[in-house]
């Protein structure tokens, strides 16, 4: 295992560190363990809670925390998406250069989200969609199969049941997703005979004609 390594501390000989003294890093370090993420239920619809980012709250402490968290782009690189797209636009300003990990929990807005998208393609690791309806993953799709996503690694596809007609999984190009080793999807059906499947190493289809947990 691989160890991280942090500027030395020098002793006190009156005491304890002052908090005010810890190094950047470390008070990082402390920050990214205020993270909480609940488990994935896989019944669809998917139930995803939205992570709670203990850091941003005690970033308001004082003026060094809040310039440190606010410049700390790893810190931003979880994104989770509501109604509101400012929090989407906000994140991925502050991640700088980092991949990052996006997440809608209200699929009405990936439409107008879509250029935001686009612009930041490079650098997204993990999109997760979930309650999709054939507006939304109609809308999505074109994204999917068009735009370069080198850094992709994880796909999650959570799309709404509508009777028995199952749309298909978006034709992913390993052109476009080379690094594509998951994806997860519900209600929908796939192609066996794309290319992704061989590079894949997990594989989700949930509620999916005739297929089950792979």
């Amino acid at each position: 295992h691989s160890r991280t390594s942090f500027p030395v501390i020098p002793p006190s000989a009156k005491g304890p560190v002052s908090i005010n003294k810890l190094p950047d890093e470390l008070l990082i370090k402390i920050f990214e363990y205020l993270v909480e993420t609940e488990v994935v239920d896989h019944l669809p619809p998917w139930k995803l809670y939205k992570k709670y980012k203990g850091w941003i709250r005690i970033s308001a402490t004082c003026k060094r925390w809040r310039k440190l968290t606010n410049n700390w782009a790893s810190l931003w690189r979880d994104i989770d998406v509501d109604l509101d797209l400012r929090a989407l636009s906000y994140s991925l300003a502050r991640s700088g250069q980092t991949t990052v990990n996006i997440t809608f929990h209200a699929p009405e807005v990936i439409p107008a989200a879509l250029p935001l998208l686009r612009a930041h393609a490079a650098r997204i690791n993990k999109l997760i969609v979930v309650a999709l309806d054939e507006y939304t993953i109609s809308a999505l799709s074109p994204f999917l199969t068009s735009v370069p996503l080198p850094s992709l690694t994880e796909l999650w596809i959570n799309t709404l049941p509508h009777g028995t007609d199952f749309e298909v999984v978006p034709n992913l190009s390993p052109y476009l997703v080379p690094q594509l080793r998951v994806l997860e999807v519900t209600n929908l059906r796939l192609n066996w005979y794309s290319p992704i499947i061989p590079r894949l190493r997990r594989l989700y289809l949930g509620s999916s004609p005739g297929q089950d947990c792979l």
